[in-house]
């Protein structure tokens, strides 16, 4: 909800208070009570950041008249099966998988002390895409954007650019651990030294893994939220069956299942959105939806709160008939809010430089049979110009609302 109502500097500020709650909770706890103080400092730092989590959203929904809790039924049905139902599903995949994978290796001869040198190799790598990480966590709602723009040849474009920055951004740190892999664990003890073929391992994932999500995140911005759930399943069954066929190699094995299915993961992910990116899919998987659920299937974007902003614009704009009331919109992108405006009675106008997107508009306008509206191309900076008059309602965002 924060990463869609693009609440960034929220979401730092909170990361870096959790952050540190969590440090000063986990150091307290293995000071004064070893193992079982060490569990209550992580738990008391996950109701902080719950907290916080829960009060911020609170905040930042009040401030885009928004309500944290609703009751709208039916209505969302559609929402939570194109997405919310997949999401659920892909985040509930990843914890049990590596439970399972872990109890493999576990289960072996010396398979907790193997497990200790996955887990210090696994600290070296958490430091390695740290901050690849905590950039994706922007990338999400331009994407969506351009999804929703039906871009393809941007989103492609963006996607691609960025998928070479964050592999140039992970590689190199990941380099210099792997060639100082034998150093890289003596900080954890001189018996971790033998852990150095899997620091190199872990290192050969790491930019492996940061890509991988970031087509992840394409093909959940591109409303292929399903296609990302198939590629997770595809990760999971890969690494659980990686891991039992290396499983006497130990932490090495184990290092080597996840490369194979993080890299496998990557290649199924990437065949996907190319096959989205091919001819007009994501226009035509809209337009397919515009058929179906008439002018609110174009409010189905990889960013979910569109919806959010048309329930926030359906509640201050009162239905009409017949009154020949005119509401413009100023930056109307492919033209889901102006087509809903004008399902409510009034002579929409959506305004737009963009021939591209007003032609798209055009289309969905016409497939779900919205008569009262018009997408005329026009520089905002000439508004004063048109003739006629009407309430304007300029988008939040820069990338248009629809």
């Amino acid at each position: 909800t924060l990463v869609g109502l693009e609440a960034f500097e929220s979401i730092a500020r909170n990361v870096w208070v959790s952050s540190c709650v969590s440090f000063f909770a986990v150091v307290a706890g293995v000071a004064f009570g070893g193992l079982h103080g060490a569990l209550l400092g992580l738990v008391f730092s996950e109701a902080v950041r719950c907290v916080l989590v829960v009060g911020v959203t609170r905040r930042v929904l009040a401030r885009q008249g928004l309500a944290f809790l609703s009751s709208s039924g039916i209505k969302e049905a559609p929402l939570i099966w194109e997405f919310g139902l997949p999401l659920l599903l892909n985040s509930l995949l990843f914890a049990p998988v590596i439970w399972i994978c872990q109890s493999i290796i576990a289960r072996q001869p010396d398979g907790l002390t193997q497990l200790g040198l996955f887990d210090a190799a696994q600290k070296w790598m958490t430091v390695v895409i740290l901050a690849p990480m905590a950039a994706a966590t922007a990338i999400g709602p331009v994407l969506a954007g351009l999804s929703g723009a039906s871009d393809i040849e941007g989103q492609k474009r963006v996607t691609l650019k960025l998928a070479m920055a964050q592999l140039v951004l992970t590689a190199i740190p990941a380099a210099l651990v792997a060639l100082a892999a034998p150093w890289a664990m003596r900080p954890f003890g001189e018996e971790f030294a033998a852990g150095a073929p899997v620091v190199v391992l872990t290192m050969v994932l790491a930019p492996i893994f940061v890509v991988r999500h970031l087509y992840w995140q394409a093909l959940v911005a591109g409303g292929r939220a399903w296609a990302s759930l198939l590629v997770s399943a595809t990760w999971a069954a890969l690494a659980v069956g990686c891991t039992w066929y290396w499983r006497h190699a130990g932490a090495e094995g184990l290092a080597r299942a996840m490369l194979v299915a993080y890299g496998l993961g990557l290649a199924a992910a990437m065949i996907v959105g190319a096959w989205g990116w091919r001819g007009k899919g994501m226009a035509e998987a809209s337009d397919i939806l515009v058929r179906l659920l008439g002018w609110r299937g174009a409010l189905f974007h990889g960013d979910t709160s569109v919806h959010d902003r048309w329930r926030f614009l359906r509640q201050r704009l009162p239905r009409t008939r017949g009154t020949g009331e005119r509401v413009l919109e100023v930056g109307c992108g492919t033209g889901a809010f102006t087509m809903g405006i004008a399902s409510r009675g009034y002579e929409a106008v959506g305004l737009s430089w963009d021939q591209r997107n007003q032609a798209v508009a055009e289309r969905r306008a016409k497939i779900a049979g919205v008569k009262n509206v018009s997408f005329p191309i026009c520089d905002v900076r000439e508004l004063d110009q048109r003739p006629g008059r009407g309430s304007t309602g300029p988008c939040r965002s820069g990338r248009g609302c629809g």
